[in-house]
């Protein structure tokens, strides 16, 4: 059987455009069409060199330089592989 270049995109890269289904990091797929949020974890923050950051007063978003963060995951309405969560930070990396 020969594939179409889609259809060899899609398994290299674990989407699958009709069937709306995402090889995630623990090797299932989950449903996108049952994505109910995007979150991510925060590690640490950088500041702009131009401000002196007073430790009582809040940060204003302006002055971040940079988001450190440490992975990646969708949640979804129903569950895959037993859970809900769902780390996507390898596939993000590809």
């Amino acid at each position: 059987m020969d594939y179409s270049d889609r259809e060899i995109n899609e398994m290299i890269l674990g989407i699958y455009k009709d069937s709306k289904h995402l090889l995630v990091d623990g090797d299932y797929f989950i449903d996108v069409s049952t994505v109910q949020k995007a979150t991510c974890i925060l590690t640490d923050i950088s500041y702009s060199r131009r401000i002196k950051l007073d430790k009582s007063s809040p940060i204003k978003l302006k002055n971040i330089r940079n988001f450190y963060i440490q992975d990646y995951f969708l949640e979804t309405s129903e569950e895959f592989s037993n859970s809900s969560k769902h780390k996507i930070t390898g596939y993000l990396k590809k």
